[in-house]
């Protein structure tokens, strides 16, 4: 048997079936349907779970009866004839749910059950806080107003989060401020709307009428109309622009619900920059700042793609009429620009007047007086504005020349600098470019022109700055400093003797290395060699040594031998003079050498000797033949014999003089008398010639 219950009322279907409680039978309905209340909860007595009328049942008066229901095995609620005795006061997780039930008899262990529906047939409420027609004087308040640049992003469901703040949207915020449940079982799959617009005409602007509608498992539903006022941006709004100075900059205050004119005076300090809105825009945006997708399309905006709120373009308010909205990061609010495009009934557009140049036949400077134009289409109406746009050019030239490193003259160990002309040299804003050299570091002096290029003279070895200086038609200037090293890289000047004639040396000591031998040092080669900054040093070196390869290499020395006459009364030696300075840089310089062997030869005559009568005198291999001994060997003597010979002479020997004699013999050497042939006895002198010698 199924029963119905709303609220505190129980609805059951009566039977004819007579029940003796007195024998403890139980029987309960089969089947019931409940309803909850305004508080989400049940309040049942035991007799809504029995059949028949037990009411007037002393038993059932008394408490015997209790009850319990149950979600699955749990036990969510007991009770008795004065009703829930635990839980039933709040039912919100069982609705629509089938439960089960049971009634207890205390008297003995009699029961019976059934099952039960929990509903709830209680409608939700909705809170209308922006009603149709206004707050009834005549007006909108302001959470239920907007201006007319804000309707298009609602219209075009731009993002959510700026949506919402024009005209609330969020489902789940509205099921939390705006609805009303006893079971708050609410959710967004239960709660829709869709809008509707009324053009008020006569340019009194638009009204926008959301209907909201929740259903939440009823035939009906519950439903709520809300309605917004945007009003139309008319000219009357149009206001002059706010600063403020920042350690970043300029920045712009906005002023909300507004047409903004631009910035009245524009000054760009770059002629590279043309003077369209656009341009201007773009000049003035901060890279730094990235314009978003504010449209979430994956598209950037720098790749051509309009948004509808355009982010972070901090140039906007410079070169456009224009007004504030907000957007999604940060939220801004952000400048957008009126201009081609109509923006509610306004359009807006520009002439320009442009002024002269900051000199004649100059190009750099330029200013631009700009009227715009705004047209309100719905009234017919316009305003004028003007704005005065100034591309100045404030900067100087481009220029960059290159460092410089000389080596100095070889004289004074100075250097006259060459300053060529810049490798760059040109102004953006013009083609009338002049330079000069503004002076170097020691105050050198300084002459030439720009055509041909500057020289700065006598600069000593070191680094020095020398300026350039650039200037463009309207007067800007620009320097740079570049470092001019002088160092020393000149070579010395060499200077040698032509001829230097030397003479090989005899020592005297047969087979002597170091005779036949000549050592003539790098220095000795030197005529007056000079370098302009250091003292210089010497070295030598043969081409070719046929006694000393080493002397082939550079050093202090270079030698000569007797295998470079080679039997020859002279040979001329070419030698090779190195010239070097303190910081290593060298010269060199071709010498000769004229080699003789003009050495006096060492000769040792015969022994002087004691000859019996029966020797031969003239015999000369019995009393010998003078020894000599050249720079280069051997003195072989070229002498007759017979003139020899012929030189012998008798001659007196003091008794000191080898060889020592004793006549008397008393062992006392004795004074021997000149040779006397007619006795046999005597000393005799032999003297030996060979051209200017003479032994």
């Amino acid at each position: 048997m199924n029963v119905f219950f709303t609220r505190l009322f129980v609805l059951a279907c009566l039977c004819t079936l007579y029940i003796n409680l007195n024998a403890q039978a139980l029987t309960c309905n089969d089947h019931i349907n409940v309803s909850v209340n305004h508080q989400c909860a049940v309040d049942l007595t035991t007799d809504a779970f029995l059949e028949g009328d037990v009411l007037n049942d002393a038993d059932y008066m008394n408490g015997l009866y209790t009850y319990k229901m149950y979600y699955g095995s749990l036990v969510v609620v007991t009770g008795d004839n004065t009703g829930p005795t635990m839980g039933g006061d709040d039912m919100s997780n069982y609705i629509n749910k089938v439960l089960t039930f049971k009634v207890f008899y205390n008297g003995n262990a009699n029961y019976c059950g059934g099952t039960m529906l929990i509903e709830d047939k209680i409608a939700p409420a909705i809170i209308c806080d922006c009603p149709v027609g206004g707050n009834g004087m005549g007006a909108y308040d302001p959470d239920c107003s907007g201006i007319c640049y804000e309707l298009e992003l609602v219209k075009n469901k731009y993002w959510d989060r700026i949506t919402d703040q024009i005209v609330p949207s969020d489902i789940e915020d509205i099921i939390d401020n705006s609805v009303e449940d006893n079971c708050g079982n609410i959710d967004e799959y239960d709660v829709s709307y869709y809008d509707t617009y009324v053009d008020l005409g006569n340019c009194e602007g638009t009204l926008l009428r959301r209907h909201w509608t929740i259903f939440a498992g009823h035939p009906f539903g519950t439903s709520c109309v809300k309605e917004y006022y945007f009003e139309r941006l008319g000219l009357d709004r149009a206001r002059n622009p706010k600063f403020i100075n920042t350690p970043n900059g300029l920045q712009a205050v906005p002023i909300r619900d507004s047409l903004i004119w631009p910035k009245r005076i524009v000054e760009i300090p770059t002629c590279g920059v043309a003077n369209d809105p656009a341009s201007i825009a773009a000049y003035f945006d901060n890279p730094l700042t990235k314009d978003q997708d504010s449209d979430n399309n994956g598209a950037d905006p720098h790749e051509l793609d309009v948004d509808c709120v355009i982010e972070n373009d901090e140039g906007i308010w410079y070169a456009y009429p224009h007004y504030y909205v907000n957007g999604r990061n940060p939220s801004g609010p952000h400048a957008q620009p009126i201009h081609a495009d109509q923006v509610c009934t306004l359009l807006s557009g520009y002439s320009d007047t442009v002024l002269e140049a900051c000199a004649p036949g100059c190009y750099g400077n330029s200013k631009t007086l700009r009227t715009w134009t705004v047209m309100d289409w719905c009234t017919g109406l316009f305003i004028n504005y003007e704005q005065i746009i100034k591309i100045v050019d404030g900067e100087g030239p481009v220029l960059y020349a290159n460092d410089v490193n000389v080596s100095v003259d070889p004289w004074d160990c100075k250097a006259n600098v060459h300053m060529e002309v810049p490798e760059h040299l040109f102004d953006e804003c013009d083609n009338i470019v002049n330079y000069w050299i503004g002076g170097a570091s020691g105050g050198q002096t300084v002459s030439g022109n720009a055509q041909s290029g500057y020289i700065v003279h006598d600069l000593p070895v070191g680094s020095h700055i020398v300026q350039y200086i650039a200037q463009d038609c309207c007067g800007n200037l620009s320097s740079i400093n570049v470092n001019v090293n002088v160092i020393d890289q000149t070579p010395p000047v060499a200077i040698s003797k032509e001829f230097i004639v030397t003479s090989l040396t005899n020592i005297g000591n047969q087979g002597d290395p170091n005779s036949g031998l000549s050592k003539i040092f790098a220095k000795d080669f030197d005529n007056g060699s000079y370098d302009g900054c250091t003292n210089v040093q010497f070295q030598v070196r043969r081409k070719f040594s046929p006694c000393f390869p080493e002397d082939t290499v550079w050093g202090d020395f270079v030698r000569f031998c007797c295998e470079d006459l080679n039997g020859q009364g002279f040979v001329e030696v070419p030698v090779h003079l190195k010239v070097v300075d303190w910081n290593n840089n060298v010269n060199a310089v071709w010498s000769a050498v004229r080699l003789e062997d003009k050495s006096t030869p060492n000769v040792f005559c015969p022994q002087s000797m004691i000859v019996t009568c029966d020797m031969d005198l003239n015999d000369f291999s019995l009393t010998g033949w003078p020894e000599g001994v050249s720079a280069c060997g051997e003195f072989v003597f070229d002498i007759p014999q017979v003139e020899v010979i012929d030189n012998t002479e008798p001659r007196n020997k003091p008794a000191n003089v080898l060889p020592l004699y004793d006549i008397d013999g008393d062992n006392v050497p004795d004074i021997v008398p000149a040779y006397n042939k007619s006795c046999g006895f005597g000393a005799v002198i032999r003297r030996f010639r060979q051209g200017n010698y003479d032994f």
